[in-house]
Order: structure tokens, then C-alpha cells, then sequence
């Protein structure tokens, strides 16, 4: 194991009620499946009454956790993605936009009247208190989008944003980084020119380490705008971006299809195209931000000349810049169209497919660790699968079995493949048509019901 992650085995503000046995044991698989240590605290009146409940679960994951204790010990996380948590932005971010400090309506209807009062945020303590909000809700935001789309990802820190720590990865996401060294600056551009992929949005890099904005935006020609000409006013109701033109990361959308806006918006002018140019001639701009409609039922008024997605290419790697807060927006409203969005444009940064696929439901969160042994040339990848498909509540009290799971494995042979609880072998096919440049296996996991983990031995 690695890090170790302490939490309490609590119901919430109810200290002597231990968690639903589902919640424990799906907090024990998370934990452990992201190579971490469980560290477990349970009140002792909590067991006077209610011992079994909260101890049943523990003990159970306990037992399989030492019985193979060799799959859990000198792993490594697989992850091909990194989303920057940014303490200096946490610590110091507090936004020069006036436009964003506008607190709207709730949008509540009451026989057909909506609630749209303004209201204007005038101090710092509350200005600072909703910059840290926008932050976290985009971070975790970023974090839920992911996990959703099955794609493992590492969290780093800003002392992680080297080229050695980045040169591991395939895309780098940049939840509103707004506060960031030259040197880090710099970092993120090198690894972008390398091949790298890059998600990013609102205000990442504007500001410096310290909070002061900057003069200029230094992350401006990597994201292809040429000017930030101020912030849109929040509004949680009737505001819209339109799919303008269609490209991979709008390949889920009919073309003029209209998508909810995010609530805190910037006005960006996008860099013009060059054909003589490269990289300029790949920037594209296939969302656009719609004209405010100021009110409910209002008739749509156009589009504006701000686009609400710029995407292309920048040396070697790709860019995707969204000029608001898509991902804050997802963790206040969970709109499907905004997660088919998201993951679309992370796989487009990414380039290649991944070598771990996951077909199944969102709910079924996928982690991958691997274990490498130089004696023998070989490695072992840990697929580890964690059902969190539950009765629509929290806590979940009831969980539902997921029938099979199919996942595809590239640009390595597996020698063996199998269930780690149960021990037994699981067959895996050669998809056909397929050359050896790009090999594609298939294996296919049958019932899962809260946690597995596929083993799959690659020697030479």
C-alpha cells in the first residue's frame, strides 16, 4: 500500500450510528483500489449497540485484502491522466472579474413567476469565499466527470508540474489553475508541445502564484484566444451555448443543438485562423455562446460572437479550453450533454485509445494499478472495478449488480487474465481484423457486485 486515508465509520453528524454496510464497503474498495492504506475510527458507544453493523463489513474486506496482500503491496497507478490540484490557487485565487460577483435568482417558479433577483457582492471575505467555492466545485466537478467516463486519473499538486513528473502522462487537466508560476507556465507549454494533451478552463493562468493578475495572459496563444474581454453575468436559468459546427468533441450533439450554459462564463475573442499556419488553421471553435435571454420564455436572440469551446492543436499535442466553468456546472446540475461534452474532449486530448477500456455503466468506477518486475521483464496490471450503482440516495442502502462489464486491452499481449476473488481463469479473445501495431483483446467480467479486481499477467 501506499498513502493512508483515515476516516470515521460514522453516519454523518450522528457519531454512535456507523455507516450502512454499503457505504463501508464501498469506501474500503475505493480506497484500496487507488493504492491507498484504510485507516478506520468507530466511537466506541457506536459499538455497544450496533458492533456487528459496523464491523461486519471491515472485517470482511479485511480478510480479502490480507489474503492477497501481494496485489495490493509495490503497485503503481496506471493513469495516463493528471487533474492539477492547485493550493496556490485554493490559497490565493480571488477573481478580477467584476461580472462574476452578480448573485442571481434561485430560477424558482411560483405560478409562473421566477425568482430572478440580483444581488451584487461587494465584500472581500464573501467575494473569496465564492472564488474558493468556484474552485472546489470545478476540481471535484473534473474528478466525478472522469470517473463517470471511466477514465483513471491521478491527482498532482503544483510542485508536480515538471517536465519529468508530467513526461508519464497523456493529458494534463487544469480545473480553473488560475494562480501559476512563469516556470510552471512554461512546464504545461512543454509538455503540450511534446505531444501532451491539455484540458483547461475560466481563468487557468492568469493570475501568478501569489493572486496578482497578470498583465498578460501567458497561457493566451496556447489556449488560442487573443483577448478576455470580461465575464458573462451568472444566470442558473435559460441561458444557452449552440453546437455551431461539428468536430470530435461535439460528435454526440445534432448540429444547432442547444446546451445549457455554465453559470460563470468569460467573453474570449479567439485567435484567427492562418492557413499558412498549422497550428492556427487547427483551432476550431465548435460551440458558441448564445446571446443573453434576460428572462424566462424569452425567444432566443442569437449568437454571440464568443465562442464557448476553442480546440486545437499546439506543437505535437491538443488543446481544449473551455472559457467557463463546465465542470463546476456539472457538480451543481449533472447534466448529461455537459459529461458527453467533457469526456469527449478529454478523449480528443488524449489522441490514442486507452489501453484499459471499460464498457459498462458510469457507475461502475474504474482504477488501475500495476505491479512491474524487472527479474523477469514482465508486468501485472490491476484492473480494479467498484459498483457504485445504488438506489438513487446517500447513504446507499441498496446496490445493483451489474450483469458483466466488457473491457479491452491494447498494445500489449496478456498472458493470463483472472478474477482475483475467485481465483478462477477468464478468457480473453483477439479482436479479429486488428494488425499487430494495434492489438485489441477483449475480456469480459460477469457480475459484479461491489468490488472486483481482473488480474492481468503480461510477460514476455
Amino acid at each position: 500500500m501506499g498513502s493512508q486515508l483515515w476516516y470515521l465509520v460514522i453516519m454523518g453528524p450522528w457519531h454512535y450510528i456507523p455507516l450502512p454496510e454499503i457505504e463501508e464497503r464501498l469506501s474500503i474498495a475505493q480506497t484500496v483500489a487507488n493504492g491507498a492504506n484504510p485507516w478506520f475510527a468507530v466511537f466506541d458507544y457506536a459499538l455497544d449497540h450496533s458492533r456487528e453493523e459496523a464491523i461486519r463489513p471491515v472485517k470482511e474486506l479485511n480478510s480479502f485484502l490480507e489474503k492477497n496482500e501481494e496485489y495490493y503491496t509495490s503497485t503503481e497507478s496506471a493513469a495516463k491522466v493528471a487533474v492539477l490540484y492547485s493550493t496556490q490557487s485554493s490559497v490565493f485565487y480571488l477573481s478580477r472579474e467584476e461580472g462574476i460577483y452578480t448573485v442571481g435568482g434561485s430560477g424558482e417558479e411560483q405560478n409562473l413567476v421566477a425568482d430572478i433577483r440580483k444581488a451584487h457582492i461587494a465584500t472581500m471575505k464573501k467575494r473569496k469565499q465564492l472564488c474558493d467555492e468556484m474552485q472546489n466545485r470545478d476540481f471535484w466537478g473534473a474528478c466525478y466527470l472522469l470517473t463517470r467516463g471511466h477514465i483513471p486519473y491521478d491527482v498532482i499538486l503544483d510542485n508536480q508540474l515538471t517536465d519529468q513528473a508530467l513526461a508519464r502522462y497523456k493529458v494534463l487537466v487544469l480545473p480553473n489553475s488560475a494562480c501559476l508560476t512563469d516556470k510552471q507556465v512554461l512546464a504545461i507549454k512543454r509538455f503540450v508541445s511534446r505531444g501532451g494533451g491539455l484540458v483547461a478552463d475560466f481563468e487557468t493562468g492568469r493570475y501568478d502564484a501569489t493572486g496578482r493578475l497578470r498583465a498578460d495572459h501567458p497561457m493566451a496563444n496556447l489556449f488560442g484566444i487573443s483577448i478576455v474581454e470580461g465575464a458573462m453575468e451568472p444566470v442558473p436559468f435559460e441561458e444557452y451555448v449552440k453546437v455551431k459546427a461539428q468536430h470530435e468533441v461535439t460528435k454526440s450533439f445534432g448540429n444547432q443543438q442547444l446546451l445549457a450554459r455554465p453559470l460563470y462564463c468569460l467573453k474570449v475573442q479567439p485567435q484567427a485562423g492562418n492557413e499558412k499556419d498549422a497550428e492556427k488553421a487547427s483551432l476550431a471553435t465548435p460551440l458558441v455562446f448564445m446571446n443573453s435571454t434576460g428572462s424566462f420564455y424569452s425567444v432566443l436572440k442569437g449568437e454571440s460572437p464568443y465562442p464557448a469551446i476553442i480546440v486545437r492543436e499546439y506543437g505535437e499535442g491538443r488543446v481544449v479550453y473551455f472559457p467557463h466553468l463546465l465542470s463546476d456546472m456539472y457538480t451543481r446540475y449533472k447534466i448529461q450533454e455537459h459529461e458527453k461534452l467533457y469526456i469527449n474532449s478529454i478523449l480528443w486530448a488524449y489522441k490514442d485509445m486507452q489501453p484499459i477500456e471499460v464498457i459498462g455503466p458510469p457507475t461502475v468506477e474504474l482504477e488501475v494499478r500495476k505491479q512491474v518486475y524487472p527479474d523477469k521483464g514482465g508486468e501485472r496490471f490491476l484492473v480494479h472495478l467498484i459498483n457504485n450503482t445504488g438506489d438513487m440516495q446517500r447513504p446507499i442502502s441498496e446496490l445493483v449488480p451489474i450483469k458483466e462489464v466488457k473491457i479491452y486491452l491494447r498494445g500489449f499481449r496478456p498472458e493470463k487474465i483472472y478474477s482475483l476473488s475467485s481465483g478462477k481463469s477468464i478468457q480473453f479473445d483477439r479482436i479479429e481484423g486488428c494488425n499487430e501495431d494495434g492489438v485489441v483483446y477483449s475480456v469480459t467480467a460477469s457480475k459484479l457486485n461491489i468490488y472486483e479486481v481482473i488480474v492481468v499477467e503480461v510477460f514476455p
